[in-house]
């Protein structure tokens, strides 16, 4: 894996995309710390699974009324 500041990565977006394509793994390192905050990793690499609903496919399920609403106030107050 590869490691890499948040201001080279700025700079070469275009060749870390290159690299991505071509199989390498990339951590973002953050601050004076470098602390790392993302790696960027070829999608056929990747362990997401769509997120939380998706990682628990199939062992959990929900539904909602057909008359559930949520107005747009209710939404930004969360």
């Amino acid at each position: 894996m590869e490691y890499m500041a948040v201001a080279d990565f700025k700079a070469n977006f275009s060749a870390v995309i290159d690299k991505v394509r071509e199989g390498s793994e990339i951590e973002i390192l953050y601050g004076r710390t470098k602390t790392p905050v993302a790696r960027i990793v070829p999608v056929a690499n990747s362990t997401a699974s769509g997120g939380l609903l998706g990682c628990l496919r199939g062992a959990a399920r929900f539904t909602m009324s057909d008359d559930w609403e949520l107005s747009d106030a209710e939404l930004l107050a969360l």
